[in-house]
C-alpha cells in the first residue's frame, strides 16, 4: 500500500492511471483491514479514496490520522481543502479554520513541506491571511529544515529575500548576509534581491548587481 502510494505513475495515460488507482485502492483497503492503527496506511488509503471521488471517506481517514499527530495527514488535509473547497457557491467539506490549524500544527511539529507551504502562503496571502512577520518566522525555520523537493540554495535565496525586506534591522541584515555569498557566486536572483535590499544605502553597487543579474535571471532584475 505504502509503495503504491509513493510510486511514480504516468497519470496522462488513462489506462495506466485507472489500473494504478484500482490496485492502490484494493491494496490499501486490505492493508487498512489488517493494520488500521497505522496512520501512514490511513493517509495512503485516504489518497486512494480521493482518487476515485470519495472525499468524505478520505477526509474521515485524514482526521483519524491527524488525531495521531501524523503531519503528512495534516498537510494532506490542508491541500485537500485548498484544492477542492473555497468555492463560495458550495459548502466546504473541510472548514477553513480546520485546514489552517492542520497546516500550522504540521509546521509546528517540524514537517518541512508544511513549513515551506506556510512560508509561501503567509508571504503572499490566499487561504491564510497575508502575514509578512509570520512568513519571516517560518522562513528561518525552513533554513534549518528545508523541504525535500527544494534545493537548499533555492531556500536560501527565498529566505534571504524575505528577511531582507523586514523592517527589523537584525532580520534585514541576516537576509543580506544570506544573499551576499550567492550574489558573489553569480546567482542572478540573489543579485537582484540583494540590489533591492541595498539600493538606498549603496545605489552604485545595486545598479551593478542588477546589470549582472540580467544575464542569468532577467525576470528577477526587472
Amino acid at each position: 500500500c505504502l509503495a503504491l502510494a509513493a510510486a511514480k505513475v504516468d497519470w496522462s495515460d488513462r489506462n495506466v492511471a485507472d489500473k494504478h488507482r484500482k490496485l492502490q485502492l484494493d491494496t490499501c483497503r486490505q492493508a487498512y483491514a489488517e493494520n488500521g492503527d497505522d496512520p501512514r496506511i490511513k493517509v495512503a488509503l485516504a489518497t486512494a479514496l480521493r482518487g476515485v471521488g470519495d472525499r468524505p471517506a478520505s477526509i474521515a481517514l485524514l482526521r483519524a490520522a491527524i488525531a495521531q499527530n501524523d503531519t503528512e495527514a495534516m498537510l494532506d488535509l490542508f491541500n485537500d481543502f485548498n484544492s477542492f473547497d473555497r468555492n463560495p457557491n458550495t459548502p466546504d467539506f473541510i472548514p477553513r479554520a480546520e485546514a489552517e490549524q492542520a497546516l500550522r500544527r504540521a509546521a509546528e511539529l517540524g514537517n518541512p513541506d508544511a513549513i515551506w507551504r506556510l512560508v509561501a502562503i503567509l508571504s503572499r496571502g490566499g487561504p491564510i491571511k497575508h502575514d509578512p512577520a509570520g512568513a519571516r518566522y517560518w522562513a528561518k525555520q525552513a533554513l534549518a529544515n528545508p523541504p525535500k523537493n527544494v534545493r537548499p540554495v533555492d531556500v536560501q535565496v527565498a529566505v534571504g529575500q524575505l528577511l531582507s525586506e523586514s523592517d527589523k534591522a537584525d532580520e534585514r541584515q541576516r537576509g543580506i548576509d544570506l544573499l551576499e555569498p550567492l550574489a558573489k557566486a553569480g546567482r542572478g536572483d540573489a543579485q537582484a534581491n540583494l540590489a533591492v535590499a541595498i539600493r538606498n544605502t549603496d545605489a552604485v553597487r545595486a545598479r551593478q548587481l542588477l546589470e549582472s543579474a540580467r544575464g542569468t535571471y532577467p525576470g528577477a532584475a526587472l
